[in-house]
């Protein structure tokens, strides 16, 4: 309900105006399956804008203590 995928039966759904709301799935998509986390987190930036993020990306995941096949 909260991301719009359902409507709610009764009642209303509010989200204060500066609420960033994500989704992440609960089964990984098969074309995800063969890259390593790194590849998928870059993989739908721009070709021009992917080297440059990399570095961050690398730096976050790494903050976060993820596992980097």
């Amino acid at each position: 309900m909260l991301d719009g995928t359902l409507a709610p039966t009764s009642g209303s759904v509010s989200l204060a105006g500066q609420c960033l709301m994500a989704r992440v799935e609960q089964h990984l998509p098969e074309a995800l399956r063969s890259q390593s986390l790194l590849q998928a987190v870059l993989a739908p930036l721009p070709a021009d804008v992917r080297e440059a993020q990399r570095w961050l990306a690398e730096r976050l995941l790494a903050q976060m203590a993820l596992p980097r096949r």
